[in-house]
């Protein structure tokens, strides 16, 4: 999924939301944690909540630069979910909030 629009990133974690799912869940995709790096975090958590919550627990490992296209595919990573040990026993049960727009 390189390069696709973070709602569509938000939809395959939402499809995936739960903790046998995700952990088998491998992404080949921009690196994700950018987004909560440029994005502001009120308006990720109401509009992608599932990225918003995974994104600070994947593994992440970036291609390679291409020397031939230094710019193409500059953030292309795989990525996969780590879940911490002290994860609280809650985390799956309860989507992550997302508010409802009018």
């Amino acid at each position: 999924m390189p390069h696709c629009d973070m709602g569509l990133y938000d939809n395959l974690l939402r499809a995936n939301w739960s903790q046998d799912r995700i952990q088998t869940l491998v992404l080949l995709a921009n690196r994700l944690e950018e987004y909560l790096e440029n994005h502001p975090h009120h308006k990720l958590r109401e509009h992608v909540p599932y990225l918003f919550k995974t994104a600070p627990v994947l593994n992440c490992h970036p291609f390679p630069t291409s020397e031939a296209w230094p710019t193409a595919f500059n953030n292309t990573s795989v990525q996969w979910v780590r879940l911490p040990n002290n994860l609280p026993n809650d985390w799956f049960l309860e989507a992550p909030n997302q508010t409802q727009r009018s």
